[in-house]
């Protein structure tokens, strides 16, 4: 897939990118979910959440998407064998060039996506 500007996408948007570790040594094609505004901003980069099937330690910020729930399906997710829920991990953004997008999804409704921003607004001090 080659994208230049991130308004070739959707807010919302689910998609398989190289997600970096978080000390910067490595990226790991995961998928993840556009936070960025497309109708307010463009240029390469877009502001992605990570979302994994791995259960997030005690007291990390999450929103969990069920298995063959009506989300899941909507996103796109695919589950390996015996993994019954996938995690967004509110607290892992990262601002990733949009040609390293290698495939789209889905969308992530519009409740998950609320859930999402109402987190990340709480985790980095934008709301109370």
């Amino acid at each position: 897939m080659s994208l230049s500007d991130v308004s070739q996408l959707q807010r919302g948007q689910v998609v398989t990118i190289p997600f970096p570790f978080s000390d910067q040594t490595a990226a790991k094609l995961c998928p993840a979910i556009l936070l960025t505004d497309t109708r307010r901003v463009n240029g390469p980069d877009g502001h992605f959440v990570f979302l994994g099937t791995q259960v997030p330690p005690l007291g990390v910020r999450r929103v969990e998407v069920a298995r063959e729930s009506a989300e899941a399906i909507e996103m796109g997710l695919k589950f390996p064998p015996n993994c019954i829920k996938a995690y967004i991990y509110s607290a892992k953004i990262a601002v990733i060039e949009v040609r390293l997008v290698k495939k789209k999804l889905g969308v992530a409704p519009a409740t998950i996506l609320a859930q999402i921003v109402k987190q990340v607004g709480e985790i980095i001090g934008l709301t109370p």
